[in-house]
């Protein structure tokens, strides 16, 4: 099966399969033993998960990419800023031995995070909701998935380089630590997805309330969890409050998607989306009001069941 029949469904199911599938590859090469040049097999692990994400992120979108000179220029800039790094491989500052691969690990981490939201950004624009966007094969929701795995290489690493930082520079105290780095991942992992879902989102006051109470509090119980590093038994301690995290990541976005499902307005267009959807379908122009279908701005004549698409495509974006 090629690229060109897959839809958008089984590209998004390709691309969360990507964030299991690279780091299994990328453990499974380096335990081979196999040497690239002097480097590492740190540097091995980083260098067959970098070059997997980004060739297969190429194989699984260039299809659905509008593709401009300037999104030529900024897909090459992007991808040569990651791999830069990646060759570089300097640590950000002076470590010892071991924690200098953490580290670098903990940056290529972040880099190949800001490289799928970037890159995301350079290929399908800004999120809007009118006809200008949809003349793109890529859905608004869909930009906003790929922009929410972004996180998935990205809090890991930002987390190992927040801990390695306080523990170099500030104190070396691990709850203390550890509290600090939770605290700044859980927030950023609920602002960025709200931010990134809210234009989307038509809910209630009240549905927000309950999601923004339900945020705090997630946040909350994952700043407290490395207060467990003060009880006794250290062996099953240390793996909880890394792990309890995780879970509960997981099961906050789920209750969210959830409390969003309860509180959602009906997915058929409503007058004040018809307004923003009923436009020309190249130039965006709005054709409410007028007794044809051609653009009085543009000239495009489009036909009633493209416009009728249109409106389809606003109640049942992806």
């Amino acid at each position: 099966m090629t690229t060109g029949r897959l839809n958008l469904p089984q590209r998004l199911c390709a691309a969360l399969a990507l964030a299991w599938i690279v780091p299994g590859i990328a453990v499974t090469v380096s335990a081979t033993g196999l040497s690239l040049g002097n480097r590492d097999q740190t540097f091995v692990i980083a260098f067959t998960g970098t070059s997997l994400l980004l060739g297969a992120s190429f194989w699984l979108w260039w299809r659905l990419i509008q593709w401009t000179f300037s999104r030529v220029l900024g897909s090459a800039a992007t991808t040569a800023a990651v791999l830069a790094h990646l060759f570089l491989w300097q640590p950000l500052w002076n470590a010892g031995c071991v924690t200098v691969d953490v580290l670098r690990m903990g940056q290529c981490g972040v880099a190949t995070g800001v490289w799928v939201g970037v890159t995301a950004y350079v290929w399908w624009g800004l999120i809007e909701a009118g006809s200008q966007w949809r003349k793109s094969s890529m859905s608004a929701n869909a930009v906003r998935i790929v922009w929410g795995l972004a996180l998935v290489p990205f809090v890991p690493g930002l987390w190992t380089i927040v801990m390695l930082a306080l523990e170099q520079f500030v104190w070396r105290v691990d709850w203390v630590n550890g509290m600090i780095a939770h605290a700044l991942c859980a927030s950023l992992i609920v602002g960025w997805w709200l931010f990134v879902w809210r234009p989307a989102a038509r809910r209630t006051a009240e549905v927000w309330q309950r999601t923004l109470a339900w945020s705090a509090g997630y946040v909350a119980i994952v700043t407290l969890c490395p207060l467990l590093l003060l009880l006794n038994d250290p062996d099953w301690m240390v793996a909880l409050w890394v792990c309890v995290p995780l879970m509960l990541t997981g099961l906050w976005l789920v209750l969210t998607a959830w409390m969003w499902r309860i509180g959602e307005t009906p997915l058929t267009p409503v007058s004040a989306d018809v307004q923003e959807t009923l436009k020309c379908l190249s130039c965006g122009y709005s054709l409410i009001g007028l007794h044809e279908a051609r653009c009085p701005d543009c000239g495009r004549q489009s036909t009633l069941d493209e416009l009728f698409g249109e409106l389809l495509a606003a109640a049942r974006e992806v």
